[in-house]
Parts: C-alpha cells; sequence; structure tokens
C-alpha cells in the first residue's frame, strides 16, 4: 500500500514538473519571443531615424549620403523581417496591429524616397559647385553648394555686446 502511495505521489511531482516545463516552453516560444521581436524592431527602427538623420546632416558629402542612404534601405529591409515574424504561428490580437505597422513603414518609405533621392542629388551638386565663404570677416569659413546664395546654411557671427542694430 505504502509503495502505492509513494508510486502516486512520484506519478504526480513528474506530471506537475512536466506541466511546468511545458508552460515555461511555451512562454518561451510565445509573449516572451515577441518580446524579444519587439525590442529588436524598436532598435532597427531607431537605426532607420538615425540614417535618415545621417542623409540629413551629411546633405553636402554624397560619399556619405549614399552610405546612409544604403544603411537606411538596409535596416528598412530588416525592420519589415522583424515585423513578420509577429505574424507567424495562429492569429492573436497583434496582429492587426503588426499589419498596420507593416503598411506604415511602407508609406514612409514610399514618401522619404523622393527625398533622398533629393539629398543625394543635391550632395553630387554641392561637391561639384563648393564655394568658400568667410562669415564676418573673422576668417570662420563655412561653404555654400551651387551659386545661390542660401543665408540659411550661414553661420553668422556678431562680435561681443553687438546687439540688434549691429546684425550681420
Amino acid at each position: 500500500m505504502v509503495l502505492c502511495l509513494l508510486g502516486l505521489l512520484g506519478a504526480g511531482g513528474l506530471w506537475g514538473m512536466a506541466r511546468i516545463q511545458d508552460m515555461n516552453h511555451e512562454f518561451q516560444h510565445g509573449p516572451f519571443e515577441e518580446v524579444k521581436h519587439l525590442s529588436q524592431l524598436r532598435a532597427t527602427l531607431g537605426l532607420v531615424r538615425q540614417s535618415e538623420k545621417d542623409m540629413i546632416i551629411e546633405y553636402e558629402r554624397p560619399h556619405e549620403v549614399e552610405k546612409a542612404y544604403a544603411r537606411w534601405k538596409e535596416n528598412l529591409a530588416q525592420a519589415e523581417q522583424l515585423n513578420a515574424l509577429f505574424l507567424v504561428g495562429e492569429e492573436d490580437a497583434d496582429n492587426p496591429v503588426v499589419r498596420d505597422l507593416s503598411a506604415r513603414l511602407k508609406v514612409y518609405a514610399q514618401a522619404f524616397e523622393p527625398t533622398a533621392r533629393q539629398l543625394m542629388s543635391s550632395a553630387r551638386r554641392c561637391r561639384k559647385h563648393h564655394t568658400p565663404v568667410v562669415h564676418g570677416g573673422l576668417g570662420l569659413g563655412g561653404h555654400r553648394c551651387g551659386s545661390a546664395h542660401h543665408p540659411e546654411h550661414e553661420l553668422h557671427l556678431q562680435p561681443a555686446g553687438a546687439g540688434a542694430a549691429g546684425g550681420p
């Protein structure tokens, strides 16, 4: 009788351990896996934004703009791949959100693509027509693209104590 009870107790313990292992496996390959993908997607979207920023900042250096554009395209593709990982498996509550994000990424890419091409074109044009500019007679130089005057690209310096009347 005692052996039967010990056998039932052992079987119950093994069954409980197997159940806990199954729950752990489901958690690791379910919600935990999605959280991991979400963190990777967030980091990748940050890299997309950083590449976009680099293109804008480096608009006068064609090689840098082209490198940033290549990173931008690569990071967008990686974001799409990560986004697709959320749709693997059974349909769940977050799938409509993931599909909406995928559609928004495509709209964003289509909307920014002309700007990226314009930045690359502008960078090539700047390289051909690079002209130095001296500001305020202080020998601090900048540069200006093309022959047109772009005051928004220039740094205006005023001597200390100069007010609005003594403007640049």
